[in-house]
């Protein structure tokens, strides 16, 4: 399937990552991403890249609510204006925030 394709599979913690950008995909984990300087993240993306952010909890109110407050990781991604994101419910008790960085030039409209 990805026989022609240049995949590299990387687990690693952020810092050790930048010799290696810029990246086509980011997985991350929303307790580890939490964690982890959100700007610096978003170095390591290229343009048209994508970060998936799992293990939210769905909310069908906005702003996203965890816990009685406001869930700031997830308001964050999903109000980026560098990103077109979603927020997609993947079970009943799990969400995952797909967010696709956007390339030089293409302005996003907001909503």
């Amino acid at each position: 399937m990805f026989a022609d394709d240049d995949i590299d599979v990387m687990h690693a913690d952020w810092s050790s990552l930048a010799e290696h950008a810029p990246f086509s995909l980011i997985f991350m984990d929303a307790t580890s991403a939490k964690g982890w300087p959100r700007e610096k993240i978003v170095e390591l993306l290229e343009e048209g890249g994508m970060i998936v952010l799992d293990d939210f909890t769905p909310c069908p109110t906005w702003p996203p609510v965890e816990g009685g407050r406001v869930d700031s990781l997830r308001l964050d991604w999903l109000s980026d204006e560098r990103f077109t994101s979603v927020d997609v419910m993947v079970a009943e008790d799990t969400s995952v925030v797909i967010a696709v960085k956007s390339r030089a030039g293409i302005f996003r409209d907001p909503l």
